[in-house]
Order: structure tokens, then sequence, then C-alpha cells
């Protein structure tokens, strides 16, 4: 996309933003990033409970190939930063793959909005309220991630989440190999469908990060992964650093 069109789309997105949340400004930063700002105030709810949100100030920056990459979201007052906030004050807003899913469906800033960063708000107020959050709570780190994986192959065992985390971060699907879930059907019709679309939605590298943080957990948790489940690209570096220190 050449730079007038994304600016182009920038403003048209801003333009819809704005209809529905009328005290938002849109800027540029000193990095050239354009940035959303302003306080939020709507009704969201959730089953049977409905919140008002109010008294919160975001901070949406977009990053420079926005729509192809989603943006970040900060609170400017510091309100949530006991409340899965990462250090840089960045919101937390789910797993990372799973603010990527989400985006996917809805690429714009409404759909960021409503779909990601008013339900982090609404989440926020129900657990000062009730100390609990509405809809489930992932841990935090590698633990967090291997819970998400559970829910995303809908599989209990660590082990067979890292089977199949192995072949997107190598890169390696062979969808005629049996799939490592253990079901012994093949992986195109098993968890095929599942590893293909999520392929689209993160790099080997970053699913390769994925897989080592869930990889230290499961090793300070004293759980080790199959042989047949270690990461080629892990083992290949190891290989290489220790050939470089004898």
């Amino acid at each position: 996309m050449k730079d007038a069109e994304r600016v182009n789309l920038i403003l048209e997105h801003f333009r819809e933003l704005q209809a529905k949340y009328p005290e938002l400004n849109l800027n540029q930063n000193l990095f050239g990033e354009w940035v959303v700002r302003g306080p939020v105030r709507v009704a969201a709810s959730f089953e049977t409970t409905e919140i008002l949100i109010e008294g919160v100030n975001v901070e949406i920056i977009l990053p420079l190939l926005y729509p192809d990459m989603h943006p970040v979201a900060r609170e400017e007052t510091g309100l949530t930063e006991d409340f899965h906030t990462y250090p840089d004050g960045k919101l937390c807003l789910g797993s990372p793959l799973a603010v990527k899913a989400t985006f996917a469906r809805h690429p714009s800033l409404v759909g960021f909005v409503e779909q990601l960063v008013i339900p982090y708000f609404f989440a926020y107020q129900y657990w000062k309220k009730h100390g609990e959050v509405p809809f489930g709570e992932l841990s935090h780190g590698g633990e967090g991630l291997l819970e998400y994986y559970q829910d995303l192959f809908d599989i209990s065992a660590g082990d067979k989440v890292m089977g199949l985390l192995r072949i997107l971060a190598d890169g390696d699907y062979r969808g005629h190999l049996p799939c490592p879930c253990g079901s012994n059907i093949i992986l195109r019709r098993c968890h095929g469908d599942t590893l293909r679309e999520v392929t689209i939605l993160q790099t080997a590298d970053e699913f390769l990060m994925d897989y080592c943080s869930i990889a230290r957990h499961l090793y300070e948790n004293g759980k080790f992964i199959p042989r047949e489940f270690m990461s080629r690209r892990v083992v290949s570096k190891r290989s290489r650093n220790t050939s470089s220190h004898s």
C-alpha cells in the first residue's frame, strides 16, 4: 500500500471511530506514527452485567504498517497499571496471537476499540468490583501462552500442544503425517485447518518465541518435551552454540 493510500485509509477509519466516540482526536507523534487520544465513555455489557465505562483516557498508537499490523493501546492516567499491563505501559489485550486474530477479523479502528479495548476496560472495571474477570483470565508469561494454545487446539496435554506449535515454529507443515495431538489421524484432516489459519497471523520466528516461552515454563515445572516435538530450530541453535564453545 502506498503512503498516500495508507494515510487516506487511516483518516477514513478515524472518521468512523470519531462518529461513535466524538471526544477522541488524531495526531502524529515525532516518529511519524498516527496516535488516537482521548476519553472513552460507553455502556458495555456481558451476559446480564452492564457497566458504564468512563473516566479512562486512551492512547492508541497505529504502527507504520497499519492496518497490516494492529495498533497498541495505553491508559494515559495509569488507572489500569495493576491490571494486565506490560512494563512499558501498553495494555495486555490478550495473548499476542489472539489479538492478531481478532484484529484480522475487524481490521479498523472501530474494530480495535470495540473488540479489544472496550472489553479490556469492561474486564478491568468488573475485576475492580468483583475481584475476578468476566471472560476468564490467562496467566502471565509461558503459562498464559500454554493456556491460550491449549484452548486454541482444544488439547489439555502440554506436550501435544508443543508438537503442534513446533510445526508452526519450524515452518514444517506436512499434512500427510500423523497429527501430533495423538488422534491417529493425518494432520490435514485433524488440526491442519487450525494451523493453516494461524500461520498467516504470525511469522515462524514469532511462533518460535511462543514455543520457547512455553518450553521454559514446562521445564521450570519439571515437565519435558518429547524429542519428536523438539523444535529443530532450537536444537540447531544449541548445536551451533555448543560447537562455537568447544
